[in-house]
């Protein structure tokens, strides 16, 4: 199921998630290199994309060591000198900074009271951030809630295309991570059914997801979550085929009539009938939430007659069948 996503969150989005390593082709590392920018006072510096609190280290120089006698500021966002050799000049964004203030990429300029270096582009990378479950893909009406099974989509920043780990609720996920970082930010898994469990799909308690970027950031995120998955049924076949079978012929060479019941996530608790001169029913009894169950009639037990076999009740699927004597 695909959502509206208003013209505002996309502006957003779109400085918020681009590709994970984009080539800083536009910055030089030595100012602009016009007369008077200072182009030979920053030869390079690490690392090259930094996140926002993490230390920048420039390396070039020479930079003056004596107090505020050099500065240094993103977007116009003054910057923290850490430590400083002269050669090497070591910043770091202050505490509590937020994204939004540097931007995906801004330009930096540092500048000594006779010399200026500027740099622009000087790339960012957006923080780790989980922001909200978006969609179970599986759910065709409404997207909601995520469930043991399905396919969910969480929209966030700071996702890497390789190297992703997720778990709910300590458990890994151990399906393909799937994650588009060029515009919207979307990363993708299935939910295994190890997470699931009951048989009320409309139970719905919460879960804790956990991602971690290749880069070892990691953040979390409390979602509704139904630990059922959802069940459908699609039909019931006769193994082998046929619809009228002698109950002598079978029972002098001991066949039986062997139906597979066939839809996904089935459920234990999930009722079917035999309706003829010798009714019975039951339940699956199935365990994992398979995508098939067997279901097995003795001829050699039952009366003639014509039969129909149910599972699922008035809404469920069906198959007839006649014995003959």
């Amino acid at each position: 199921m695909r959502s509206s996503i208003p013209a505002l969150s996309i502006v957003l989005l779109l400085s918020a998630c681009q590709k994970d390593d984009p080539s800083p082709g536009g910055s030089t590392g030595g100012g602009t290199g016009g007369p008077g920018t200072g182009a030979g006072l920053i030869s390079s510096w690490t690392p090259l994309k930094p996140y926002v609190d993490e230390a920048i280290t420039f390396i070039g120089g020479p930079f003056p060591t004596a107090p505020d006698a050099i500065t240094i500021t993103s977007n116009g966002l003054p910057l923290e000198i850490l430590g400083n050799t002269g050669t090497e000049l070591e910043v770091q964004a202050p505490s509590g900074t937020e994204d939004n203030m540097v931007v995906w990429y801004s330009t930096v300029v540092i500048a000594t009271a006779t010399d200026t270096a500027e740099i622009y582009p000087f790339y960012w990378k957006k923080r780790m951030d989980i922001t909200f479950f978006e969609d179970n893909l599986d759910e065709t009406f409404n997207g909601q809630p995520a469930r043991a099974g399905d396919s969910l989509r969480f929209n966030g920043s700071g996702f890497t295309t390789s190297g992703m780990t997720v778990s709910i609720n300590g458990q890994p996920i151990t399906t393909p991570v799937s994650v588009d970082s060029s515009f919207w930010c979307n990363m993708r898994f299935r939910v295994p059914l190890s997470l699931a469990s009951g048989n009320d799909e409309s139970v719905v308690t919460s879960a804790l997801l956990t991602a971690t970027n290749a880069d070892g950031r990691t953040d979390t995120l409390t979602f509704a979550f139904a630990p059922t998955p959802r069940m459908d049924l699609y039909e019931i076949i006769l193994v082998g085929g046929g619809y009228t079978f002698d109950i002598s012929d079978m029972s002098s060479t001991a066949q039986v009539l062997n139906f597979e019941v066939r839809g996904r996530h089935l459920r234990p608790d999930l009722n079917w009938s035999l309706q003829g001169p010798s009714p019975v029913n039951g339940t699956l009894g199935v365990g994992g939430y398979p995508h098939t169950a067997g279901l097995t009639f003795d001829p050699a037990s039952m009366a003639p007659g014509t039969y129909t076999l149910t599972v699922g009740g008035l809404f469920g699927v069906q198959i007839g069948f006649a014995l003959v004597p």
